[in-house]
């Protein structure tokens, strides 16, 4: 028995020796001063020396680094990107059996981090070499869970003579923002914890702290407290460099204390701004906060989950708003606890005021907006929201819309339900009255991690969305392009290599990520719609949105004194979402007027005419690809049917411009060719930026009277067309113009919006016609 403890006591010795011997020279083994700069360089991107880096088991872990330099980019100017003089960290080794990083002390002295901006306005700290599985993974859309990396935790950190250098490379001008004090200290432990932190720049500081015991339900805090101050007159001069044409004045504060125990945990806050005023370069006038406040008394219940607020008040006197909420509120499970009242009223003019500098246009409003929202526990874990927003005599005027807005009364009535921790929301009601929308939304949505699940109807008399979101008129498109734009178009017109084809758009990954988990069922039920200058009657629709593709299942609608019908899908699975289309309607009834809007929005209308009348039935079939409007039209295909069984009439007004007509026949061409036709058919394709066009226009039932041949492009509403018409519809006096088929052609070019008459002589014109049509048109 003594010998094998003998034994024992050896192996142990050894045992011993050997980890004194590992402790001492493993940490010389490694090659610490080159895995520190390959990590900076993967990281930063730039070149990386450094002094020396030294570290020791004994005791704990100690790493000490001296003279780190990371260089910054050429482009970026001499001065170091990132400099370190040195930097001391010591940690506890037993933790990091767990998992976890308990770093005991860090202690860092004579950084300076330089921030450039370039003369293309790039920062130097933008360019930096984004993280594997950032961007580009499966589908494009860079995702990737984050590992459980355990707990850290930080016992004291000291930063000194360290500074923040700030340069733009475009005026030359620099500063340096000093860090004057940065120092935070904890102590965690399941007895007693406390902790403080306390920040200094120019302009800013920031302190805080806290002293508490115990745990769980027996948790007290002793004292904690939170204080911040802003002076943005001396942060502004500071930052001049990087926002030269920025000018700001004014300060800010915010104090905060608590104290207590996990049932009654008392917290007081309150926050002011004096003098607050910005100016950007951008902007006509500064955007004035001058004297706002908000104050808040509240004690927390951790255990029950519940705060019982005694007051909070948010009062921006500029922007004429008052917001008040008093009362009970749970989380969590304690939903069910809540019992307060929400308040808000607000001067639409004083707000208008407010905003008008942060945004692109001047803005002028009037009228009186309110609020009330009451939260009531329903049951438990069931919060019950209630209330009533109002705005009366309210107006807006701003130049982004096509005129003055104005609306005596707008009412909203709600009543929603918050379960389940306020993962599912039923809504009970929510009512809508103004005269731009007298309708209702009642469902559910529901939300599970990941997925979310939504069970939404609308019903109700009517919804004005031209007056909810005004936007720009059809005819706008068909205005003639800018070269920029024609540019832009011709490339999204061209087609795209294999690779890039199949690359997906930013638009259609973020709809993709937004789509993905989402099951989604809307019905719709509207006596009147009114979008984009149309008129939809009885509108009756089923959408839905499933495993990343949405589906119009149903859209019926009394739409122009007829009816129309419509099946639609859009998949957001491929790189360039797909979708498709199928339009039914008929006896559309069109006049002048409507023909002027329907020919920039609906391509089987994109047709050489100044106007067109008469009953119609559709029949389209469209498929796409891409979610952008150069890319849908560019991609557009399909084929379609267009039929008049009644008659049309048809107009020509832009042969009004053929000045020569009168003087060489006595004759006005657009008055004398024929206008009205028995029937009118017309075949379509769509593909490669066009729609293509094949149209018989006919006295009666066998005989065709006119021909429109030809195309419209999508893109830039260009005509490429032809318009013939028989000889027995011209009349004797055009009919020594003949071309050899016999009929009387019109070249159409220009576009839908300005049509313009050519002549093409390279159809079969008779000699003789050919120079008289050349003065006819004004063409060599």
């Amino acid at each position: 028995m003594a010998k094998a403890l003998k034994i024992i006591v050896i192996v142990l010795l050894g045992l011993a020796g050997l980890a004194a011997l590992a402790v001492t020279f493993l940490p010389k083994l490694l090659p610490l001063d080159s895995m520190v700069t390959e990590a900076m360089e993967e990281n930063l991107g730039r070149k990386a020396t450094v002094q020396e880096v030294s570290a020791s088991l004994w005791g704990g872990l100690e790493v000490r680094v001296k003279g780190l330099t990371v260089q910054d980019k050429a482009a970026y100017g001499d001065r170091p990107l990132l400099k370190l003089g040195s930097l001391q960290m010591e940690a506890s080794l037993w933790p990091l059996v767990s998992g976890h990083m308990v770093v005991d002390r860090i202690a860092v002295d004579g950084l300076e981090i330089s921030l450039v901006r370039a003369k293309d306005g790039r920062l130097n700290w933008q360019d930096l070499p984004g993280k594997k599985g950032a961007a580009g993974g499966k589908g494009g859309e860079g995702h990737v869970e984050a590992p459980d990396e355990g707990k850290f935790i930080l016992r004291q950190l000291a930063v000194t003579n360290s500074a923040l250098y700030l340069l733009n490379q475009a005026n030359g001008k620099s500063s340096q923002l000093p860090l004057e004090r940065c120092q935070l200290s904890s102590d965690l432990s399941m007895d007693a914890s406390s902790g403080s932190f306390d920040l200094a720049l120019p302009g800013l500081g920031l302190v805080a702290g806290f002293k508490s015991r115990g745990y769980g339900d027996d948790f007290k805090l002793d004292q904690g407290k939170l204080n911040f101050k802003l002076d943005l007159a001396q942060l502004a001069s500071r930052l001049a460099p990087l926002a030269p044409a920025m000018q700001a004045r004014g300060s800010m504060e915010f104090s905060g204390l608590a104290m207590g125990d996990a049932k009654a945990l008392k917290v007081q806050a309150q926050a002011q701004a004096k003098g607050l005023e910005v100016r950007a370069g951008t902007m006509r006038r500064p955007f004035l906060v001058g004297d706002a406040s908000w104050a808040a008394q509240a004690t927390l219940n951790l255990a029950a989950q519940t705060v019982d607020i005694a007051q909070a008040q948010l009062r921006i006197p500029q922007a004429g708003m008052v917001q008040t909420l008093k009362g009970v509120l749970g989380w969590g499970k304690a939903l069910g606890k809540s019992q307060a009242v929400y308040d808000q009223q607000t001067d639409l003019a004083k707000l208008a005021h407010f905003i008008e500098p942060l945004l692109p246009w001047p803005l002028k409003a009037g009228g009186q907006a309110s609020k009330h929202v009451l939260f009531k526990g329903a049951g438990p874990g069931v919060l019950e929201m209630s209330g009533q927003g109002m705005v009366r005599n309210a107006m807006v005027e701003s130049p982004a819309l096509p005129k003055v807005w104005r609306e005596s009364e707008m009412r909203a009535d709600f009543k929603f339900l918050v379960k389940d921790e306020g993962r599912e929301l039923d809504i009970r009601q929510m009512d809508w009255n103004a005269s731009m929308a007298k309708l209702g939304l009642t469902g559910t949505v529901k939300s599970d991690g990941d997925k979310s699940k939504l069970r939404l109807k609308v019903a109700g008399e009517y919804l004005d969305l031209d007056r909810l979101i005004p936007g720009v008129s059809a005819q706008e498109r068909g205005k003639a392009p800018t070269p920029e734009a024609k540019a832009a178009q011709a490339k999204a017109a061209a087609p795209a290599p294999k690779a890039a084809a199949a690359a997906p758009s930013a638009k259609a990954v973020e709809a993709r990520r937004s789509l993905k988990g989402l099951d989604a069922e809307l019905e719709i039920k509207l006596g009147r719609l009114v979008m984009r200058g149309y008129e939809m009657k009885n509108l009756r629709a089923q959408l839905e949105v499933k495993d990343q593709k949405a589906r119009i299942k149903e859209f019926q609608t009394g739409f122009l004194g007829g009816e129309v019908q419509t099946k639609a899908a859009m998949d957001f699975k491929p790189a360039a979402a797909a979708g498709d289309v199928d339009v039914r309607a008929k006896n559309i009834t069109i006049t002048p007027e409507v023909f002027r809007k329907l020919k920039y929005d609906f391509p089987m209308f994109s047709l050489p005419l100044s106007s067109l009348e008469g009953v119609f039935s559709l029949d389209s079939q469209m498929a796409w690809q891409g979610l952008e409007s150069e890319q849908v039209r560019s991609t557009l295909k399909g084929k379609g049917l267009l039929k008049a069984e009644d008659g049309v009439t048809i107009g020509m007004d832009f042969l009004d411009s053929v000045q020569a007509v009168a003087v060489l026949m006595g004759k006005d061409l657009s008055r004398d060719l024929p206008r009205r036709f028995e029937k009118f058919e017309g075949k379509y394709t769509m593909g490669q930026g066009k729609v293509n066009y094949d149209i018989a226009l006919m006295a009666s039932k066998d005989r065709v009277d006119a021909q429109i041949v030809g195309s419209t492009g999508l893109l830039d509403d260009s005509l490429d067309a032809n318009i013939k018409f028989k000889a027995d519809s011209v009349g004797r006096d055009l009919r020594q113009f003949l071309d050899k088929d016999g009929t009387f052609p019109i070249g159409v070019g220009g576009t839908i919006q300005k049509p313009v008459a050519k002549v093409d002589l390279s159809g079969n014109l008779i000699p003789a016609a050919e120079k008289l049509f050349q003065n006819l048109f004004k063409r060599k």
